[in-house]
């Protein structure tokens, strides 16, 4: 009886290893120029994210069952992928929508300009500096209330 309860054990011990099992993953994310995407975010299919550093770099932990990575940044289209090596690198390929109006709400969702319940200010692209800022805000400040 001590056998079978020793061997029991051991086998319980070896299947939470293997369903415990992780595998690192790291990498960088890159623009089509070959430049470091800082930001971007890397997610495991139906599980965690991490972002990318300000060189591009990133690393996660995949575990043992899912294996599909979805890289994505805003203006970039997003891939996915199928991990079977421990280093990826990845390079995302530039979004060219154009985009006709972007109204920014607190409300979580897309929301028509029409249907919402309080005041809307917009701002055209010409009246926007032609100098690259550090964020949307900064390009916004005096521009809008």
């Amino acid at each position: 009886m001590r056998k079978i309860i020793l061997l029991l054990t051991g086998l319980f011990i070896l299947s939470v290893q293997g369903a415990l099992a992780q595998t690192q993953v790291s990498g960088t994310v890159k623009d089509a120029s070959g430049a470091p995407i800082a930001g971007a975010t890397i997610s495991v299919k139906g599980g965690t994210a991490v972002t990318s550093a300000a060189d591009g770099s990133y690393s996660v932990k995949l575990p043992a069952a899912k294996k599909i990575l979805v890289v994505s940044f805003v203006g970039y289209i997003p891939k996915t992928l199928v991990v079977n090596q421990s280093t990826l690198d990845v390079t995302l390929e530039t979004d060219n929508k154009a985009l006709s109006e972007v109204v920014v709400t607190g409300t979580g969702g897309a929301v028509s300009k029409r249907k919402l319940a309080f005041a809307v200010e917009s701002i055209s692209q010409d009246k926007l500096p032609a100098v690259s800022t550090g964020d949307v805000g900064s390009a916004l400040v005096g521009k809008i209330a």
